[in-house]
């Protein structure tokens, strides 16, 4: 993190500091009675009562049995006969509320009765992609979850409801982030950000910025997080709509980022007054959060001691809650306050207890972080057969959720594991799988930065193109008189919007071929739809730089887009000189093709040609700019492929088959500044090139694969 971020972050927790105090200032949020709850009925505001002592659980009280008799509330009005927005909303309360991981099969079949049971109204087709979405969402079906939300859209959009399109983009962007799909998610949240503050209420705004923010401090931009907090700030103080709950998580929040980013170093009196503080509130969920930040603090740097400190000295009462309550923590605390002690056969005996609890719990991302410390703690006691037996228990999970990171830190564990133990050879290949394991990790936080820069950029820009567009047109306006001068300033204004209409119709035409072929752009254009196509000789080109990472540390995201795009730029160039078609970006690769779609004349001599010319250009740039230097590998493979659309939002032309696979392979096993092709585009290259035969070379996924190296053009 630079210096200029850390003292952003902690400028504006010396601001937000004051926040506890502030929030004390505004009135308590209601929490009413069950009496009260259940004394009035639905005419008069029951569904109200109960969202009110919905939010109180989920952000107050944080009491499971309070959440239980909720959720048993609301499970017993489906029983009585209710209008269909009363039965929707009482739903929707449900779904929000109730602990669906656990019972996700009771949630299941309550949906499922409310739309086979619920009169049809205006939105309830939408209500329905919504409500299944969260469902899926909540147990972990995010394909299932992104499909219906998708859905869920364009019926909003089809009812012509900007609020519930709103909403839909911040559904999406939720799903998106637990599918770690953060281009996309970033997106959602910045398009959904615009139509919430232009049509959403305060409130609405408000739970936009808090996804948004939590999305930024999971992607590690703390920058951004913190200007968001800043956002979130201005907007408390300028409604009355927000109560003292809302002031105290925007506190929590002023202590969090800064911690977590690493902004402040001597992190324990600040957390330690903050938890002290928040004790004098009726606020139990919220200690919760301050104690889980905490605990999650100490434990990543192996602070046992700090951990023995909290538990004995500001919160023993917690302990034996924990007992009751959550038992596998209970454990794991005793287990790391033996270990602070030096007891470390009484820190086996608890974690085994914590292990056998742990058994039970469906989640499976909290199940691999758990059995990954366990294998850490056998590592130090040190039991290298134990620690073995838990890091592969801990590999297996993270397989199941596919969460890289978390594989790599059980894959180290278990290289550390086999050193110790003399298994080198074990050794040996986990190091093989570690290394390309950080290669995956660092690859994709690469694109990503990358990825999400690009559309923060894009998306300013844009807003810039319309805040000048507004002055333009409050100017234009002032400069009328009122009577002729309004006749013709509407006169002026019919014929703008004509002219407007026919130019904005000419860009949207001309965007669309700049994203699609012309054929399927018309296709597109007539029928609403394309269809696939298949390419029995289409030579492919995979592009890629080397040395990004060292040039993404140097530069900032906004300068790192405008380096990369000024390459792409002339990438294009190349394209369209040589015939070839341009397919995508993919952060800094860049993929095109020769051959297709129909009309595509560009032949295998056309596609090495415009290789050539790209290795040209890079080393041209790299000559004018020494300081930003970055090479560029390119492998080219010939054979079928099939292309068309995918997705019906923010759609691409795009190639599968195996043909793409191979072209890959052969750029990854190419070298900076060099074009690799394999043996079928050889074959169909005529004598006009200079070639070197590098013999088989083993390719992933693929065995050995002839190679050849294009030296140079002789014509």
């Amino acid at each position: 993190m630079n210096l200029q971020t850390t003292s952003k972050i902690l400028a504006l927790f010396l601001v937000l500091c004051a926040f506890g105090t502030m929030a004390q200032q505004r009135p308590m949020p209601p929490n009413p009675s069950w009496d009260q709850i259940a004394e009035t009925s639905i005419e008069n505001g029951k569904l109200d009562l109960l969202d009110q002592k919905g939010r109180w659980v989920r952000q107050g009280s944080g009491n499971p049995e309070t959440q239980d008799s909720l959720t048993h509330v609301l499970a017993q009005l489906f029983q009585e006969d209710l209008a269909p927005r009363d039965y929707t909303r009482s739903m929707e309360l449900y779904l929000i509320n109730g602990p669906l991981l656990t019972q996700s099969r009771e949630a299941y079949g309550l949906l499922k009765d409310w739309e086979e049971n619920c009169p049809d109204f205006p939105e309830k087709t939408w209500y329905t992609y919504r409500l299944y979405s969260r469902l899926y969402n909540t147990t972990y079906k995010f394909d299932l979850a992104l499909d219906v939300a998708e859905s869920a859209l364009s019926e909003a959009r089809r009812l012509g409801d900007s609020v519930l399109v709103g909403q839909s983009y911040t559904s999406l962007a939720q799903i998106a982030e637990n599918s770690n799909l953060k281009v996309p998610a970033l997106t959602y949240f910045l398009i959904g950000e615009e139509i919430i503050k232009r049509y959403g209420t305060p409130r609405m705004l408000m739970k936009h910025y808090e996804e948004l923010r939590d999305f930024y401090v999971h992607a590690d931009e703390f920058d951004e997080a913190t200007r968001i907090m800043e956002v979130q700030q201005e907007l408390f103080e300028s409604s009355s709509e927000f109560d003292q709950l809302d002031g105290e998580y925007l506190a929590y929040w002023s202590l969090y980022i800064p911690v977590s980013s690493g902004a402040i170093e001597n992190f324990k009196p600040l957390i330690r007054d903050e938890i002290q503080r928040i004790q004098k509130t009726p606020f139990t969920y919220l200690k919760n959060e301050y104690l889980g930040f905490y605990r999650t603090t100490l434990i990543q740097r192996d602070d046992f001691q700090g951990m023995l400190e909290l538990y004995r000295d500001i919160i023993p009462e917690e302990l034996e809650v924990n007992r009751v309550t959550v038992p596998h923590r209970y454990y794991r605390f005793m287990a790391y306050f033996s270990e602070a002690r030096g007891e470390m056969d009484s820190a086996a005996y608890y974690w085994q207890k914590a292990s056998a609890e742990m058994s039970r719990q469906p989640d499976l991302y909290f199940k691999t972080n758990f059995y990954i410390r366990m294998g850490e703690f056998y590592e130090r006691k040190p039991d290298f057969e134990l620690a073995t037996t838990f890091f592969e228990r801990a590999i297996q999970y993270a397989n199941q959720v596919q969460f890289v990171p978390f594989k790599l830190r059980a894959v180290e564990g278990l290289e550390r594991v086999s050193l110790e133990n003399g298994n080198y050879e074990l050794a040996y290949d986990l190091a093989d799988e570690r290394n390309a394991l950080e290669d995956s990790v660092q690859r994709i936080n690469e694109k990503e930065k990358l990825a999400l820069a690009e559309v923060l950029h894009d998306m300013r820009l844009e807003q810039s193109r319309q805040a000048a567009q507004l002055r333009t047109e409050l100017l234009r306006s002032r400069s009328f008189g009122f009577g002729f001068g309004l006749f013709v300033f509407l006169s002026g204004l019919i014929f703008f919007q004509f002219h407007q209409t026919r130019r904005e119709k000419r860009r949207s035409e001309e965007l669309l071929l700049n994203i699609l072929p012309e054929d399927t752009a018309n296709e597109l254009k007539e029928h609403g739809q394309t269809t696939a196509r298949k390419y029995d000789h289409v030579t492919i080109l995979f592009a890629d730089f080397v040395g990004f990472t060292k040039l993404s540390e140097k530069l900032s995201p906004d300068e790192l887009v405008s380096e990369i795009d000024s390459y792409f730029r002339a990438f294009d160039d190349i394209c369209k000189n040589f015939g070839l078609e341009k397919i995508k970006t993919i952060g800094d690769a860049y993929l095109a093709v020769g051959g297709m779609p129909t009309g595509n004349t560009a032949t295998v001599n056309d596609v090495v040609r415009a290789s050539l010319k790209m290795q040209e250009t890079v080393a041209e740039f790299n000559a004018v700019r020494p300081e930003a230097s970055l090479a560029l590998r390119i492998g080219l493979h010939t054979g079928e492929v099939v292309a068309g659309v995918v997705g019906t939002m923010k759609f691409q032309y795009d190639v599968w088959g195996d043909a793409v696979n191979t072209a890959a392979r052969m750029e990854q096993n190419s070298e900076p500044g060099k074009v690799n092709i394999s043996q079928s585009t050889f074959e169909a290259l005529d004598d006009s090139f200079k070639t070197t035969h590098r013999g088989q070379i083993e390719a992933k996924n693929k065995g050995l694969l002839d190679m050849y190296f294009v030296e140079s053009d002789r014509q």
